[in-house]
């Protein structure tokens, strides 16, 4: 067994060698010994001017939804229900921006951006933006759920209710947290 395999081990040290705290409230340690939590690196004008803007060019984007032909080619689709909901209302309560703008800004700061997916009968009807402390995690089985917490009560959602959008990932469940690979940096 490895040095690292065995820190791994005894002290669950991940793959950037420190203590993995994922998923209790997502803050970082780093060698300045400082805690790093996205709440202190918004504080930090150039994290927060990079995390706006970011998101804000990328809500201000717009979506179109289109079809394969069969010559592989494309076309446009204006009629589709999935269409007026990821390019005119996601929800009841934001905008096409305001929610591809919070989609984006948790992809910038936390590697993963999530929403719960509404349907009437079949019909998909809302993205319904989740919190933040949403995470992955499978059952015995290896099926795909999402937790979080919500008004202080924990929350599962099977995989088929979740629209998960993953940043910059080396494989698995997750994208990588921008915050995560930058506590050094912000911790100064």
């Amino acid at each position: 067994m490895s040095l690292l395999s065995w820190a791994r081990e005894k002290w669950g040290w991940n793959f950037w060698g420190y203590r993995s705290n994922r998923y209790d409230g997502r803050d970082y340690a780093n060698w300045a010994g400082k805690t790093v939590t996205a709440d202190g690196a918004m504080l930090l004008s150039a994290w927060f001017r990079g995390v706006k803007l970011y998101a804000e060019v990328t809500g201000a984007a717009s979506l179109k939804f289109y079809e394969r032909l069969d010559n592989d080619d494309r076309r446009q689709v204006r009629d589709h229900p999935i269409a007026d909901l990821i390019s005119v209302e996601p929800n009841i309560d934001q905008t096409t921006q305001e929610f591809w703008g919070s989609q984006a800004a948790g992809l910038a700061i936390f590697g993963n951006a999530y929403a719960e997916k509404q349907y009437v009968g079949k019909r998909l009807v809302s993205l319904q933006p989740l919190p933040y402390n949403t995470h992955p995690f499978r059952d015995e089985k290896g099926d795909l759920y999402y937790r979080f917490d919500f008004g202080g009560k924990p929350q599962t959602l099977p995989r088929d209710k979740v629209f998960h959008t993953k940043g910059f990932s080396l494989g698995g469940d997750l994208g990588i947290s921008p915050l995560e690979a930058a506590r050094q940096e912000l911790s100064i």
